[in-house]
């Protein structure tokens, strides 16, 4: 009986390190290589995309000044 405690406890413990693994790595991926990919963040993040959107069309939207033109 406690062998098979045993076995089932380490089947669980080896499946919960694995995924941990995956998890981790994957998150190290993101920071470092898949977060700068534009179309990724569009996936992943739908709505902070567009925040940004709007708040990148508004600052180009800013005010608008004209160029003094030279008279010679």
């Amino acid at each position: 009986m406690l062998e098979e405690i045993q076995a089932a406890l380490t089947i669980l413990f080896s499946l919960i390190l694995v995924l941990l693994i995956i998890a981790l790595s994957w998150w190290f991926m993101w920071k470092v290589f898949l977060s700068r990919f534009e179309f990724i963040n569009e996936i992943f993040f739908p709505d902070r995309n567009k925040e940004v959107a709007e708040s990148e069309t508004k600052k180009r939207e800013g005010p608008i000044t004209r160029r003094k033109t030279r008279k010679d």
